[in-house]
């Protein structure tokens, strides 16, 4: 399954360490309705650490690309709504080389890198997540070639994991333009809830968190494109089941 495409608007606003924004879908406003989506998100970061908030939600506007051996197994565009996703995360980490890498230089915009560095990571992070997807109202077609054993799967879960990676800034001549790049996987133990497919479980967590942005300066104003992964992997015996978040984001700030 993979949702359509949706555009998001909204605002950012940045003091000293402290940045906070949100966006909600707008797709409504271009007269191309896709899903129900909200954004929300918190973050702290000064040369020795960062702490972030996140909390989203989006119901419908996914498609089903595959779907067992119907269609005989090939690519199909099968609208489905019938999937809700509400998601609370939080974590922080520390910088090793905090004297020489900033990450605030690459997504908050409150601090200027002149030289390229790097550094590597680690800390910790929770994720709560609630996911619903109904298979019951498919084409009758379709369900008899549904895979696995259920209509419908609920996944509540909340991950509680260890955080290590690195991420690298590069400053390029005349030092206006910054690239970063940040690989952050995690590793913990995950609390299924009652009410889950699977019921209560205690489980072994695996997720993973990439991010790329590339920052332009001019004096006061800046521009940035960043783009973000969020990926969450649920093991059984019987099936695998991977979520993730992906988006792009044009920033255009000035500072004060």
């Amino acid at each position: 399954m993979v949702s359509d495409i949706f555009s998001d608007v909204g605002a950012y606003l940045s003091f000293m360490a402290v940045s906070v924004g949100y966006t909600l879908n707008a797709n409504d406003v271009f007269g191309h309705p896709v899903a129900n989506h909200h954004n929300f998100d918190f973050n702290f970061c000064c040369a020795l650490f960062s702490a972030n908030l996140n909390l989203s939600s989006t119901s419908g506007g996914t498609r089903i690309t595959r779907f067992g051996d119907y269609n005989k197994g090939e690519h199909l565009s099968q609208r489905f709504d019938d999937v809700s996703l509400s998601s609370v995360g939080g974590d922080i980490y520390y910088f090793f080389n905090h004297s020489r890498y900033s990450q605030a230089a690459a997504y908050s915009y409150s601090k200027y890198q002149l030289r390229s560095a790097g550094s590597w990571i680690a800390g910790a992070a929770v994720t709560h997540q609630n996911i619903n997807i109904d298979f019951s109202g498919l084409p009758p077609e379709m369900l008899e070639k549904l895979p696995g054993d259920y209509e419908k799967y609920r996944f509540h879960y909340t991950d509680y994991g260890l955080i290590g990676g690195y991420a690298y800034n590069w400053v390029l001549h005349p030092k206006r333009w910054l690239i970063n790049a940040t690989i952050l996987p995690s590793i913990g133990y995950r609390h299924s809830y009652e009410g889950a497919t699977e019921g209560r479980k205690d489980m072994f967590s695996t997720n993973v968190r990439a991010m790329m942005s590339v920052v332009y300066n001019h004096r006061s104003l800046y521009a940035s494109l960043v783009g973000r992964y969020d990926g969450h992997i649920y093991y059984k015996s019987s099936y695998t089941f991977v979520n993730s978040n992906n988006s792009v984001t044009l920033n255009i700030g000035t500072r004060f």
